[in-house]
């Protein structure tokens, strides 16, 4: 199985899995446009994407869901809650490209599953996904105020974690955040901290995760090299050695990834 961050930050998300001739997208959050010229770096055409799956309503995960819908005849798979709050915001989709999914389900699209699973978030039905080719798996975790014991469970088999470290709570304690959107960030629906990151890290990597990739940083509460090595101290604390027990690594806004192999 294949995997590229398209983009990944405050400003956007996309992410790309592919296994033998299934393509598939999680979340559209940056411009049809970007989008296409992002993924055309990688010598992919997204008149060749099996489905998008969108984890929620917020404009940076959505943003180019329904054009590219639209121009490449592609399915949307999301909660209800998700689409009755997003489908005012993409335009108008085919019927028999809306997919409606409950946040538990397993949806198989050629040779990936896709499995769902509720989370933390100030959203109408979000989730975080799981995909496996069967062979190994990989989750997409972010936009989420806390890492529940559902969603440890569901994850935890995972050999790769995309995994949310949104902001550093120095800076965005001293940053020019409102003081209720402050409050927002921190909250059990908002978004996992490089702390809170580091922890679940801990956790996956005794678990079976050899491969965390950080993601969604903050522009205005967090910069790269202070959510790597943030994560990185964490770990040692745990005794864990990265570049022998795990690769860690940082996703960016506007960098889209190498393509990963899982």
């Amino acid at each position: 199985m294949q995997y590229i961050s398209v983009a990944s930050g405050s400003s956007g998300n996309c992410h790309f899995l592919q296994e033998k001739n299934t393509k598939i997208l999680i979340d559209a959050g940056l411009s049809g446009k970007s989008i296409i010229d992002l993924l055309a770096r990688h010598d992919i055409e997204l008149n060749g994407i099996n489905a998008v799956f969108i984890t929620h309503e917020h404009t940076d995960h959505i943003k180019g869901a329904g054009i590219i819908s639209r121009k490449f005849d592609i399915p949307i798979y999301s909660t209800q809650g998700t689409w009755e709050s997003m489908m005012h915001k993409i335009g108008n989709i085919k019927e028999h490209n809306i997919k409606i999914i409950k946040n538990m389900d397993d949806v198989f699209i050629g040779d990936l599953k896709i499995s769902s699973t509720p989370i933390n978030h100030d959203a109408a039905d979000p989730v975080a996904y799981k995909i496996t080719d069967g062979k190994k798996a990989l989750s997409i975790v972010t936009d989420l105020g806390i890492v529940t014991k559902q969603l440890m469970n569901f994850i935890k088999e995972c050999e790769v974690i995309i995994l949310e470290a949104n902001h550093d709570i120095n800076m965005l304690d001293a940053g020019p955040y409102t003081y209720e959107l402050k409050r927002r960030v921190k909250s059990n629906f908002g978004h996992l901290s490089n702390d809170s990151a580091g922890e679940c890290a801990a956790s996956l990597i005794k678990e079976k995760a050899y491969k965390i990739m950080l993601a969604h940083l903050s522009r205005q509460n967090n910069i790269p090299i202070l959510a790597y090595q943030s994560v990185l101290s964490i770990l040692s604390e745990h005794g864990i050695k990265v570049g022998c027990d795990v690769e860690l690594s940082v996703l960016e806004q506007f960098t889209t990834s190498e393509k990963v192999t899982v």
